[in-house]
């Protein structure tokens, strides 16, 4: 899937209501060398609770009627991804986005922003890209600098509130749906 480049007025919707998420790998283009990445982050970031996931796992139990015999059953498990996002003004947009409705860090861009914008609908390749960047917060391990920055921000009140509470704000303020991955 390639980078988008789009800046136009629904795109910027994006921009203009949700937080951008990021993945492990946005923090070495984001953290300026030399910088404190915890300084950094307590002016550029905020602790998300994270999008909220379903995961269909199969069970297996035994039949109360026939011992011998086993059933299945798909069940529905929902559960956080705990994440790093851009920070927000106290409007609710990017701090990145400009005055002219351009984004400051467009050419290092986040995950949330660099992959889907506001023309992505759902497809196989979107879905996959949206796993693939949710398993690489998982992967990174609790020790990585992604999850120690979290702790960090969240010690800190540095919380943005949960993807579905922007999204109905977006929602109210009748700017439509965004994509998937944001």
């Amino acid at each position: 899937m390639e980078r988008t480049s789009c800046a136009c007025q629904a795109c910027q919707r994006c921009c203009r209501f949700l937080s951008a998420w990021l993945i492990p790998s946005d923090l070495e283009r984001l953290i300026p060398s030399g910088a404190n990445p915890f300084k950094w982050a307590e002016s550029n970031l905020l602790a998300s609770p994270g999008p909220l996931v379903v995961q269909v796992v199969e069970q297996e139990f035994r039949s109360c009627s026939e011992m011998p015999k086993c059933a299945r059953r798909f069940v529905r498990r929902r559960f956080r991804v705990p994440s790093l996002v851009l920070s927000a003004n106290a409007d609710g947009s990017c701090k990145f986005l400009s005055t002219t409705g351009g984004c400051s860090v467009h050419e290092v861009s986040p995950f949330g922003c660099a992959f889907f914008d506001g023309h992505a609908r759902r497809s196989q390749v979107g879905d996959h890209l949206l796993r693939a960047g949710l398993n690489s917060l998982i992967e990174a391990g609790s020790e990585h600098l992604y999850h120690r920055l979290r702790r960090h921000l969240i010690r800190k009140g540095l919380v943005s509130p949960p993807p579905e509470v922007q999204r109905a704000r977006m929602r109210e303020a009748g700017a439509g749906q965004p994509s998937e991955g944001r």
